[in-house]
């Protein structure tokens, strides 16, 4: 989202608690917990450059951050509530930031790491990952949803503006689509089931791709194999042997991270690309 959506321009308003509805606070407890994550944000009109309110989605690394900054304030003795704002100008306060300094505290944040960006980068850096996401069917992104989440308008502001909110089916549908994207947003494994939907989609992807029916798709459990187990249906499909004895062509395998490192550091295996938890693509040199 654009820096003026968390403080306006004058400090006097930006994103309040309110905001985040499956955001839950817990004062006496110093505790934050969501009720779904990928976690909704409400974006008033106030504060949105078009003039028109919106929805956008906070992946589960920033719900992981924004926990630890709220529970941070709230041992600092600020009492949140629901218009408490949802980045403050100093623990403690809950006054909203302007847009100014909000920017000002992102390109200090560059600065302390020796990186001359500008705040916008991370608009770019959203916008970037997402097209690339978009790229890939087993993501389920429509670019309409990525332009709603800028607020760049399209035909799901259309809907909004019409029906004051988007319906629940559409919304999840959305949230998911956020989920399997985020992967290429956040900057840790987290470990957590989004990736397994990931790798369990891309396998399923890859078998219809190899002529699969649905009903041998579904006769593999494709959550608890291995990588070694998938890339055996796989070389069974394919017609080809041990993978060891044929070595006149350039092969692909998927292995894990740790099977990567040897095939890489001791047989000069390529790498090609990540697939979800703990699984990666990588071809041979011949």
């Amino acid at each position: 989202m654009r820096p003026e959506v968390l403080g306006g321009y004058h400090g006097y308003d930006g994103l309040r608690i309110c905001e985040l509805p499956e955001l839950v606070i817990d004062n006496q407890l110093a505790k934050v917990t969501f009720k779904a994550i990928p976690t909704r944000v409400l974006v008033r009109d106030e504060l949105s450059k078009n003039s028109f309110s919106y929805e956008t989605v906070l992946c589960e690394e920033g719900c992981m951050r924004l926990e630890k900054y709220l529970v941070l304030r709230m041992k600092a003795g600020e009492k949140l509530g629901a218009q408490s704002a949802v980045v403050a100008e100093s623990l403690g306060s809950g006054g909203p930031l302007s847009t100014k300094t909000i920017c000002q505290d992102v390109r200090e944040a560059f600065r302390d790491a020796e990186f001359p960006w500008r705040p916008y980068i991370l608009r770019r850096y959203f916008d970037t990952r997402m097209g690339q996401a978009l790229a890939k069917p087993e993501m389920g992104l429509l670019g309409s949803w990525v332009s709603f989440w800028m607020d760049h308008g399209g035909d799901i502001e259309a809907i909004y503006r019409l029906q004051k909110k988007l319906p629940d089916s559409m919304m999840e549908q959305m949230r998911a689509a956020y989920q399997r994207a985020s992967e290429m947003l956040q900057t840790v494994n987290l470990h957590r089931e989004g990736n397994v939907i990931l790798r369990r989609e891309f396998r399923a992807t890859t078998m219809t791709s190899l002529g699969f029916t649905d009903t041998e798709i579904k006769g593999f459990d494709l959550d608890k194999l291995s990588s070694q187990e998938f890339q055996e249906i796989i070389r069974k499909r394919l017609g080809i042997g041990d993978a060891k004895a044929n070595t006149s062509s350039p092969k692909q395998l998927i292995v894990s991270v740790e099977e990567a490192k040897q095939y890489v550091n001791e047989k000069g295996w390529l790498f090609k690309e990540k697939i979800g938890e703990g699984e990666v693509v990588i071809e041979s040199p011949a």
